[in-house]
């Protein structure tokens, strides 16, 4: 995942705090090495933070000193720009932190059309969906996610003395050093698909995986203990965190479920014969409404403001 430059500068004052609060915590400070050493591009935004902070009077020499990234190669940028912009990204990160203060077990959870980016203590990346729940447990053998609802994706960093695994539902992904998307929706079974990397997928509680996925692929659970493979454009999967909804060939239903977190007002067919027709094509979930209007207008259908609760799709 290639988080964007806003994404960087909330990551990067994350950090600086996490420091400031706790310098001494192992933890911490090994998430934040791995994080800074991910790019030049996290480097650059570290070191734009700790001018904007030095500024600000909010850290001294020292502390620049001791976490300085100066044995990083630095590409060039126009410091004036990013100055004024990390000042303001900062200010924005103060209300950010206090919902995500380093600890081995956070819970985090996002409302009706929120989008949520955020670094986990040993440098895995990981975006919320809206209307997803998750909860973290790290430990010092092995690093436990418990998806309740939602839809997450997730880049982690490798670290072989300490798995990564994530429970949804009756589905355990564990990562063997992989970006993938797991989906554990009240209206579905759940799934596991793979955007580059390797995930082992087993039904929770069972020591054997039910399969090892790759690049593409994508295992969903259809019965209480069966799966059924598929095959999905690696690009394809985790679309949603760009702000996109690519439909290849799905059921109406399986959109309009899609759609669903990203609005307020209950989505309702009015025609049962919609559910099952297929569709195809690229939406804009930053603009949900606009979204749902063209999805029903490639299947002829009309939408129906019934109520500030409900919008009915008809024909």
């Amino acid at each position: 995942m290639n988080p964007y430059p806003t994404d960087l500068a909330k990551a990067a004052a994350y950090w600086l705090t996490a420091l400031q609060d706790d310098p001494e915590n192992s933890e911490i400070v090994g998430g934040f090495r791995v994080w800074l050493g991910k790019s030049a591009a996290h480097a650059e935004a570290w070191n734009e933070i700790l001018d904007t902070y030095e500024v600000l009077g909010e850290i001294g020499p020292s502390f620049r000193r001791k976490w300085s990234s100066s044995d990083l190669v630095q590409p060039k940028s126009n410091r004036g720009q990013w100055m004024l912009f990390s000042a303001l990204a900062a200010c924005v990160a103060v209300s950010f932190l206090l919902l995500i203060k380093p600890s081995n077990t956070p819970a985090f959870e996002t409302e009706i059309g929120e989008t949520l980016t955020t670094i986990l203590s040993d440098g895995s990346e990981i975006t919320l969906a809206p209307l997803t729940t998750l909860d973290v447990d790290f430990t010092d053998s092995e690093r436990s996610i418990s998806l309740s609802n939602g839809i997450a994706y997730f880049d982690v960093t490798t670290d072989k003395s300490r798995p990564f695994r994530v429970t949804a539902g009756s589905i355990r992904a564990t990562a063997l050093g992989t970006a993938f998307v797991i989906s554990a929706r009240e209206e579905s079974r759940g799934s596991v698909a793979v955007h580059h990397g390797r995930v082992g997928v087993a039904l929770d509680g069972a020591e054997d995986y039910a399969g090892i996925l790759e690049d593409g692929d994508k295992l969903s659970l259809v019965g209480d203990a069966q799966f059924a493979l598929s095959r999905v454009a690696a690009n394809d999967i985790g679309a949603w965190t760009r702000g996109q909804l690519i439909a290849n060939g799905h059921t109406f239903q399986e959109v309009i479920d899609f759609i669903q977190p990203y609005v307020s007002q209950k989505i309702s067919l009015g025609d049962p014969d919609l559910a099952q027709r297929r569709i195809t094509g690229v939406y804009d979930l930053k603009n949900p409404r606009e979204a749902l209007d063209a999805v029903a207008a490639g299947l002829g259908a009309n939408l129906v403001f019934v109520s500030e609760e409900e919008i009915l799709l008809t024909r």
